[in-house]
Formats: structure tokens, C-alpha cells, sequence
């Protein structure tokens, strides 16, 4: 496929949308997964991660859309120490390890950073998650 800088990585994943007809092989709201990007300008996908490249074929017509599907988080890479910490919790309260009361409170303060951050995400534009569409043929 052919996408000028197109930005993608290896395993990134996209779907997507035509206001025509994609080439055959390729489908409108399926997730793909990117499995080569030969080019600044080209890429593969698959349906599967790490999977073999779709051979597209037959004609196309329309404008075709891109959706990153893989740009939008969900929790915050941040906060990933805080799943950590919480998930090693009770280890730590059933072993008696004297750094348990540390990282008590340490979650705790997690836990108030993460609602704060999904409480104002959205009232600051320069911090709204929208998913980047991108027209290409």
C-alpha cells in the first residue's frame, strides 16, 4: 500500500474506511496489522500480528481512509508502574515485607493521579484523543 510519510511501525494497527471499493482482499472495519513498512511511503498488512502480508487485487475506486487504531491509549503508558505496584500488593502483605506500607502509599497517590488525569483529559484541546485519520490511495 502506498501512503506518503505515513508514519506507521511494524505491528501498529489500522483499519480501514472508503467511501468506494477497496482493492480485494481488503476490508472496511478490520482490524490489520502492519507487517512491513519497505518505504517512508509503503506498508503491508496482515490480518494477524506478525502475520503474512495480504496480496491485494482487482480495481479500487474512491477515496480510501486510514484509522490508527493503535494510537489511541487506553491507560496511560505512565501508569503502567501503578498496575505494577498493585498487582504485587497483596505479596507483599502476605509475606510481611516491610515495604509494603511504602508502596500502600504509593498506589494510593497513583490512584488520585490517574483519576485526575481522566477527570481533566478532555477539558485542555491540546490533550484530546482523536484517532488520525488518513486519506490514501
Amino acid at each position: 500500500m502506498t501512503l506518503a510519510a505515513h508514519g506507521l511501525a511494524i505491528n501498529d494497527t489500522v483499519m480501514l474506511e472508503t467511501d468506494g471499493a477497496l482493492p480485494t482482499g481488503l476490508s472496511v472495519d478490520t482490524v490489520y496489522y502492519v507487517v512491513a513498512t519497505v518505504a517512508t511511503n509503503t506498508f503491508s498488512l496482515a490480518l494477524t500480528k506478525g502475520g503474512t502480508a495480504i496480496t491485494t487485487s482487482g480495481s479500487q475506486s474512491g477515496i480510501h481512509y486510514l484509522v490508527e487504531t493503535s494510537k489511541s491509549p487506553g491507560i496511560p503508558e505512565i501508569y503502567q508502574p501503578y498496575l505494577a505496584r498493585y498487582a504485587s500488593l497483596p505479596y507483599l502483605v502476605e509475606k510481611s515485607l516491610p515495604q509494603v506500607n511504602a508502596v500502600a502509599q504509593q498506589i494510593q497517590l497513583d490512584e488520585l493521579a490517574i483519576k485526575d488525569y481522566f477527570a481533566n483529559r478532555d477539558k485542555d484541546v491540546r490533550n484530546i484523543i482523536k484517532p488520525k485519520i488518513t486519506p490514501f490511495r
